[in-house]
């Protein structure tokens, strides 16, 4: 959620529609998270590549055998595209290099944060889109034109499969896709009672704060320090789900 169209207008938009806004680790332009399927991917960098466009790549690709599996006709981006201007601070509104799009309009956003050792790369996968929703969130002049003019680079799974896709045939979709691409198993699994207190922990001190969500992470970090927070466990990189309704 980046500062450049974020202000009060916006702001005061997604709170008269009942949204919460929520900051993410990667940053990147808005999505608004209502009926998508999200994914995450923490990897040890060096495994899907030596460098961030190399693991877009290797990410993307399972990503694209998924959504291939489903019947959709996607591919990945060869070059970035530019977003119309009335739509611009919307994450789907152009396709980057390595993500996934059906001629010329975008199907899935993703955003990558690369630490030393490790990356989380995450991301929206919409079975439907509400353009017009989205655009009135980012209080855009005319949301109904915009939406028009949006629906030239933005896509959702459920206007492209041959036949309606359920959130829990893209799930197991996914895990085929990855399973596929990075030659792994998967073993369902739950979270641990140390995780799960950890995620409280930092919901609680970081990512369920105004100064997080609203000003940044300069600003989170002078707040941490003055209340005495554990920066170090506060910069773990975690992702935790949240209700439907947030951007």
């Amino acid at each position: 959620m980046p500062r450049t169209w974020l202000g009060k207008s916006t702001l005061a938009a997604c709170q008269a529609l009942g949204i919460a806004l929520v900051r993410r680790p990667t940053g990147g332009r808005a999505v608004l998270h209502e009926q998508d399927v999200t994914y995450s991917v923490v990897l040890p960098i060096g495994l899907g590549g030596t460098t961030l466009a190399a693991d877009y790549c290797r990410i993307g690709t399972a990503l694209a055998t998924a959504l291939q599996g489903l019947g959709l006709p996607v591919s990945l981006a060869r070059r970035h595209g530019a977003p119309p201007r009335t739509a611009a601070a919307a994450c789907f509104a152009a396709l980057s290099r390595y993500e996934i799009g059906v001629a010329g309009k975008k199907l899935v956003g993703s955003a990558q944060k690369r630490l030393q050792r490790t990356l989380l790369q995450h991301g929206s996968i919409p079975l439907w889109l509400d353009r017009e929703r989205l655009l009135r969130c980012l209080r855009v002049a005319d949301p109904r034109r915009a939406a028009a003019e949006a629906a030239a680079t933005m896509t959702a799974v459920n206007e492209l499969a041959p036949a309606p896709v359920a959130p829990a045939a893209l799930h197991a979709a996914l895990r085929q896709g990855f399973a596929a691409t990075f030659g792994v198993d998967f073993t369902p699994a739950s979270p641990t009672p140390q995780e799960w207190a950890l995620a409280h922990y930092l919901r609680q001190t970081k990512y369920a704060t105004a100064a997080w969500n609203l000003e940044g992470p300069v600003a989170w970090r002078r707040l941490a320090s003055a209340a005495g927070v554990d920066a170090t466990t506060s910069n773990r990189v975690l992702t935790v789900a949240t209700p439907a309704g947030n951007v």
